[in-house]
């Protein structure tokens, strides 16, 4: 892969303390330039932004889906004996491990 091409430069700003944190990362030798940096932090938060997307998607699938559950809800009771089964059910797999 060639170098990437050079796009016109655009100035920005940025607080001292993230001033400061992107130097550091220069000085350091983590990044050659302050513009990596800066790419690099841009990158990460893209990333994480798809993420989260991803995770909102799915959080709204399952709510749609059991919303659209007919079976008939469980009593706070129920749940509470459902739930005590499944957490003995999966300690006792824990510590006997894979028959």
């Amino acid at each position: 892969m060639g170098p990437m091409p050079k796009t016109p430069e655009r100035h920005v700003t940025v607080t001292p303390q993230i001033w400061q944190a992107l130097r550091a990362c220069v000085e350091s030798g983590e990044f050659a330039t302050v513009e990596d940096a800066l790419e690099d932090a841009v990158r990460l938060w893209q990333h994480r932004r798809m993420q989260e997307t991803r995770e909102a998607d799915s959080i709204g699938r399952r709510l749609r889906t059991s919303m659209e559950d007919t079976r008939p809800s469980l009593s706070e009771k129920e749940a509470d004996r459902e739930m005590h089964h499944f957490i003995e059910n999966r300690k006792n797999a824990v510590r006997h491990g894979p028959h």
